[in-house]
């Protein structure tokens, strides 16, 4: 199980206030901006699904008879990202970068069959139709495969799951992976932290926190920190996808809680995922109803 689309924005954005928005796809940059600013592979996503082997099918030739170097695998992209709020139903695919062209009927037919939408977290499959158009078919040159299902959308978690991505295709956030990932998603609006990171940096703690949709800059001023002494950092923005905190650097880092709005997010001090450089990452496991 994989959760990376939050993990790898977080690792782009550290350092900064905030990553860009994307509205009803959860906090983070464009997926344009992403893949600009990202040049990180996730360590937790290499080993799943990785083939080192170049496939036959992916290896040129030239007119003099000898082999080239293997064409690199066409890169896949997710949507929504994972936890996110207030998604836009339609926004349920997998693209694919069109620069090498069409894709072909086989590799969208492949790429449709590994996708599938769940109740979350008990991971029952609900009917769906899924649509395939090809780079040459779609407006912005990339092949599509949108996944919607039969019936509408009640208030509840899903997740949209790729189980793997068939040779010749890789995750466009983890270099060499066709493994599993999974976005979780609502689509009604319920903000709520979805991720945070957090860097001991100049004699300050600085935790950053990422919303699951926009949210009024004025609610994320009342954001609390049980656990430390922080300070929120709002920029003037009316809506925000994240906020910084400035928090006194203690030796010892206890169990925290936020409280935002009406909800808390208790972050036990074991739960963070150190990624260097003193900075480290948390993504809840468990989602409320």
């Amino acid at each position: 199980m994989r959760y990376t689309a939050h993990y790898l924005c977080l690792l782009a954005c550290f350092g900064a206030v905030a990553c860009g928005t994307s509205q009803g796809h959860g906090a983070g940059p464009s997926l344009d901006d992403e893949k600009a600013s990202d040049g990180s592979t996730d360590p937790g996503l290499v080993d799943a699904g990785m083939d080192d082997t170049p496939d036959a099918d992916d290896a040129g030739d030239d007119s003099q008879g000898g082999v080239l170097p293997p064409r690199p695998a066409r890169e896949v992209h997710l949507s929504p990202r994972d936890i996110a709020t207030a998604a836009d139903p339609s926004t349920l695919e997998l693209w694919v970068e069109g620069k090498q062209g069409d894709l072909g009927i086989a590799n969208l037919q492949e790429l449709a069959a590994a996708v599938s939408v769940v109740t979350w977290p008990e991971r029952q499959t609900i009917a769906s139709n899924v649509e395939t158009v090809d780079a040459s078919q779609a407006g912005d040159g990339r092949a599509h495969v949108a996944v919607a299902p039969v019936d509408a959308f009640e208030s509840r978690w899903y997740a949209v799951v790729v189980e793997s991505l068939p040779v010749g295709f890789q995750w466009w956030n983890a270099p060499r992976s066709r493994g599993e990932q999974i976005a979780r998603f609502r689509t009604d609006s319920k903000p709520i932290v979805s991720s945070m990171t957090r860097c001991d940096k100049g004699g300050a703690r600085y935790l950053s926190v990422y919303f699951s949709e926009l949210v009024a800059s004025t609610d994320a001023r009342t954001i609390s920190v049980e656990g430390a002494s922080c300070e929120p950092e709002v920029a003037g923005a009316t809506t925000i996808d994240s906020v910084q905190l400035t928090c006194t650097l203690e030796e010892q880092l206890g169990d925290l809680t936020l409280t935002f709005k009406d909800t808390m997010q208790r972050v036990d001090k074991s739960a963070w995922s150190d990624v260097g450089t003193n900075c480290f990452v948390f993504i809840p496991e468990q989602l409320a109803p």
